[in-house]
């Protein structure tokens, strides 16, 4: 049965008034919260000693080398005391203008390592275009003591570790590339590789010695893992060509003669030194021993690689 036309007009007003006072109702809720509820809010923050900033965070995985745009990011405001202490800042509050500006990036935009999706950005992780090493390679070793459960693409630390007690740090914050058995593969820089070198012929003199990985935890998400500065000082002749190779980059060197010259780290090279002294008969047969039996492991992996190969 037709409805009359004057009850269509009083059901049409009435829904237009329901929804003219359901806007009204948020409009005026929305301004309830920005002018009282919102600064109580930020009052009970601030006497809770609480700070947040505002960063970036990456919405999907990054290669290392890869460059990082603005369409990979996304903005996050979290408490500063869960953040990374580099972490990138991604908005400035303008006090002269009362505005809230983009900082940006800025030139450092390559990812230094493989980046997870939901990573903080920090300096740590990231680095300028042109000041990427041209000197990376992808190096393999069958002579360091591999943790018993380590994954491809996990974070670790070369460590020797002597007789004495000295436990030193020779390569930090490594991603493995690769494993097959025993032989790990990491990407290094020249000055890496020749520092590795070092620790692993002081490592074949002394057989007490153990050059081997200490893993990251997995509980800790990549930003957040405090990295280490290397204290494993290499033997002279080393740190001679760390010094003038031509294939190290400057801001290296200079980073190797800052880091390595003061009386403390001369003083754990002594040290190292001391030890050595008492295998200086037996010297060389445990260094061509090491050699040796670092050879025969890296001919079994390459025949065992092959031999997988061939049966596909």
């Amino acid at each position: 049965m037709p409805s009359n036309p004057m009850q269509r007009k009083v059901r049409n007003s009435f829904l237009i008034g329901m929804i003219v006072m359901l806007l009204v109702a948020l409009l005026i809720g929305a301004l309830l919260f920005m002018v009282a509820v919102k600064p109580m809010l930020d009052d009970k923050k601030a006497e809770e000693g609480i700070t947040y900033a505002t960063v970036y965070q990456l919405k999907g995985s990054v290669k290392s080398g890869n460059e990082i745009s603005n369409t990979m990011l996304q903005k996050v405001t979290l408490p500063v005391t869960s953040l990374p202490s580099d972490k990138k800042i991604a908005e400035q509050y303008d006090e002269r203008t009362q505005k809230t500006i983009d900082i940006g990036l800025g030139d450092a935009r390559i990812a230094k390592i493989d980046l997870e999706a939901g990573t903080i950005l920090s300096d740590s992780v990231l680095t300028k275009l042109e000041t990427v090493d041209k000197s990376l390679r992808l190096v393999e070793y069958n002579m360091v003591t591999l943790p018993t459960m380590l994954d491809i693409g996990e974070t670790i630390d070369i460590r020797i570790a002597f007789a004495s007690g000295q436990d030193l740090a020779v390569l930090v914050n490594k991603v493995v590339k690769d494993i097959n058995g025993n032989v790990i593969t990491l990407e290094l820089t020249e000055e890496e590789i020749i520092m590795m070198n070092s620790a692993i012929v002081e490592a074949y003199i002394m057989p007490s010695a153990n050059l081997y990985a200490a893993k990251y935890s997995t509980e800790v998400v990549p930003e957040d893992h405090g990295v280490i500065t290397a204290t494993y000082i290499p033997t002279p002749e080393a740190s001679y060509l760390l010094v003038y190779s031509p294939n190290i980059l400057k801001e290296a060197k200079e980073d190797f003669n800052s880091r390595y010259s003061d009386e403390k780290n001369k003083q754990i090279r002594n040290n190292i030194n001391g030890q050595l002294q008492e295998y200086n008969d037996e010297r060389t047969i445990n260094v061509e021993a090491g050699i040796q039996k670092q050879i025969e492991a890296a001919k079994a992996a390459r025949e065992e690689y092959l031999s997988g190969m061939s049966g596909y």
